[in-house]
């Protein structure tokens, strides 16, 4: 039994879920599961907190977008063991799996953010060719372990490099701001694509993004998880491990709108948000807000 579900469905969808997947649905699936996080606990709550926020707001996206039009199934929430992360990883890329074999599109509620290892196995399995990851985090992780776990949320970009089919040189890290001494040891050799806050907000968003689309344009398909402790404390207080200088939700926003004209979007997650350590589901909101603004990109033919 699962005591972090909800039976909660994303947003205001006209469908719900157990309807039949097909072609170019979007395919909800709740990931209830921090079985790696250190510092705070408490993104398994997280899937049915952005369902919820999910709510308030209009099926018109702010880019005119009605997400009435696209065909959305909420696929309800896995049943994870916490403390086997093997396990959990093995319940997920299988979810996912599924749902790509069904030509639907794979978005998922975390959880921390390790689950991001598990889907990237899918799809790169599933596409066998090159797919772009663009990964939108305050942190790189790229550690080899982290107490002890090889699959930890501070190791995901780590263990995706090393997946077949997977070129560092198409993956792109967004808005990070720190960087350990193993980290800057591993990019002396790498060539993933780095845009630190600190230089978006130097060149500002603009300019940013003129960089941002020439790399897009080199990407037949993209996947795109968000740690929502990209953004900044500031707006997204309840996150599983803060970092202060962060992007702020419009900015984010503006980012997001720009990778979902520019390429063709294969799936997304958002992750790590921690509603134990939220504050009038400031971060909820924001996730559900990223969430739903995503996913009217998604094109109906798959």
């Amino acid at each position: 039994m699962n005591f972090f579900s909800s039976t909660e469905t994303i947003g205001r969808s006209k469908k719900k879920e157990g309807e039949k997947l097909g072609k170019g649905v979007v395919a909800v699936i709740g990931v209830p599961f921090d079985g790696t996080s250190i510092y705070r606990s408490g993104s398994r709550f997280a899937p049915s907190a952005i369902r919820k926020a999910a709510k308030i707001f209009s099926p018109l996206t702010s880019s005119g977008k009605n997400l009435h039009e696209l065909d959305i199934v909420d696929l309800g929430d896995l049943d994870l063991p916490q403390t086997d992360v093997k396990s959990a990883h093995e319940i997920v890329r299988n979810r996912v799996s599924e749902v790509l074999t069904r030509n639907a599109y794979p978005v998922l509620l975390g959880g921390d953010h390790s689950i991001t290892i598990a889907v990237v196995k899918a799809l790169a399995h599933f596409f066998k060719e090159e797919i772009g990851i663009i990964y939108l985090d305050a942190h790189l992780d790229l550690l080899e372990d982290w107490f002890m776990e090889r699959n930890s949320h501070a190791c995901v970009l780590r263990r995706i490099l090393e997946l077949e089919g997977i070129l560092q040189e198409n993956i792109a890290v967004i808005g990070y701001r720190s960087v350990s001494p193993q980290e800057k040891e591993f990019l002396e050799n790498a060539s993933i694509k780095l845009y630190s806050s600190y230089e978006i907000f130097e060149k500002g968003l603009k300019e940013f993004l003129l960089d941002l689309t020439g790399f897009l344009k080199g990407l037949k398909r993209v996947y795109v998880t968000v740690d929502v402790d990209v953004l900044d404390p500031a707006y997204a207080p309840g996150s599983g491990y803060p970092e202060p200088g962060g992007l702020t939700t419009r900015e984010l926003l503006g980012i997001l709108h720009a990778i979902g004209r520019k390429s063709r979007l294969q799936g997304m997650d958002i992750v790590e948000v921690c509603p134990p350590f939220d504050h009038s589901n400031i971060t909820s909101l924001a996730a559900a807000k990223i969430l739903l603004e995503t996913m009217s990109y998604f094109k109906p033919i798959f």
